[in-house]
């Protein structure tokens, strides 16, 4: 640990820390003595409290996101039960509700990881300041349970390490709430175990730090709790409003498909029966394409969930990019070992090429995973050109169109 430290001294930016915090200690220590109550405890108050409002705002942006990943667990249970046999597409509708709600999974790691930083410059800072201690050792010592105790010593009962354990504790509870994760309830009761074994050894002041800093972090979170419990009733409220209204656009859209569908229907009938009046030639029906789910607007299928036809109008527009003109049955052995000829559904390229659906699925399945994976590198590294996306993208295509000519050949 010592090694650690003095390799961290060595480092001019964690030096100028360590010193500003030691500058800052000691100014609001005189401030005390001027007040007439000079005392280091009431000096790290202070302190603690002039920290704990520089670092709110990130940490209520971080606990606001937190909030919100709990509120959106229904929904991404409903996800992740749907589309368990799809990961890809399961992924990608998670990632699109967090980031359409600014919600991040990693968020509430953060305001933690900004202060183990701080904790362990108040550490080196604690022991600069207690060097000056046998000096003044009237203002470097308090009244506590046992007797007389130095702030530079550790504890040598469990009071005050049990004390850091509540008030992180309390913290934990009153800033997550009612937790509905098993890992998330795991680690609210491990953090307030971790610091109690780390405050044994850490100085009484840095150990009254972190009770301080526990203690107003819950009483400044309840307030702000109200606040935000108001702001997601109002916000399901809209979204129940604006799911309803979606629903019933949904509607009214297959009823109108349904009855554009039944209007052709009759008016083929009706010219069917002209024809055969007329002792004409019955019109010939015509073969469903197989990409009417794309080229006609009315396309209705009660058979076909949404989800799963957006999927597949997504696949048939892929094809399309492809060069496919159309797609129909064939007979052939499809395998050597094959006792007879099998029906497979082909795609027929402009280029005159073909190959059957199901080679084709799974080129998309590689573009669709390969587009994810852009994606994702792009969220992480702060997100990517357009452009270059758009060229990678019309690459991917012209690999899979020259994957096509040679199988033509």
């Amino acid at each position: 640990m010592d090694l650690l430290f003095a390799s961290m001294a060595a480092f001019k930016p964690w030096q100028a820390l360590i010193d500003g915090i030691v500058s800052l200690l000691e100014w609001i220590f005189m401030l005390t003595m001027d007040l007439g109550v000079p005392s280091y405890v009431l000096a790290i108050l202070i302190m603690t409290i002039i920290i704990k409002l520089l670092t709110q705002p990130l940490t209520n942006k971080q606990m606001r996101s937190t909030r919100k990943i709990q509120l959106l667990a229904p929904q991404v249970q409903e996800i992740q039960k749907r589309y368990a046999t799809n990961p890809q597409k399961m992924n990608q509708l998670t990632m699109q509700l967090y980031k359409e709600n600014n919600a991040s999974p990693t968020a509430g790691c953060l305001p933690m990881l900004i202060q183990m930083p701080i904790i362990i410059a108040f550490y080196q800072s604690i022991r600069r300041v207690m060097e000056l201690g046998p000096a003044y050792p009237e203002y470097f010592s308090i009244n506590w349970i046992g007797g007389e105790l130095s702030l530079g010593a550790t504890d040598p009962t469990i009071v005050l390490p049990l004390l850091a354990a509540l008030s992180t504790l309390l913290q934990q509870v009153i800033t997550m709430g009612k937790l509905n994760d098993p890992q998330q309830k795991i680690m609210m009761w491990i953090m307030p175990v971790i610091f109690f074994f780390m405050v044994r050894s850490f100085p009484v002041l840095l150990g009254l730090y972190w009770i301080f800093y526990s203690i107003i972090g819950a009483v400044i979170m309840l307030p702000l709790k109200r606040k935000w419990a108001k702001e997601d009733k109002i916000q399901a409220e809209e979204l129940r409003l604006a799911r309803e209204a979606e629903e019933q656009q949904k509607a009214a859209k297959k009823a109108a498909a349904r009855e554009a569908a039944r209007k052709r229907a009759e008016e083929r009938r009706q010219a069917q029966e002209k024809a055969a009046a007329k002792g004409g030639k019955p019109i010939p029906t015509r073969e469903p394409s197989y990409f009417d789910m794309i080229d006609d607007p009315d396309y209705f299928n009660e058979n076909i969930e949404e989800d799963v036809l957006e999927e597949e109008q997504a696949f048939r527009r892929w094809l399309r990019e492809q060069g496919v003109e159309r797609v129909h049955d064939k007979k052939f052995k499809e395998h050597p070992w094959s006792s007879e000829d099998e029906v497979v559904k082909m795609c027929y390229f402009v280029n005159g090429s073909e190959a059957s659906v199901r080679e084709m699925r799974a080129k998309y399945q590689k573009f669709m995973q390969q587009q994810a994976a852009e994606l994702a590198a792009a969220s992480f590294f702060g997100g990517r050109k357009k452009k270059s996306a758009k060229k990678e993208k019309e690459n991917m295509n012209e690999n899979v169109n020259e994957e096509n000519g040679k199988e033509g050949r």
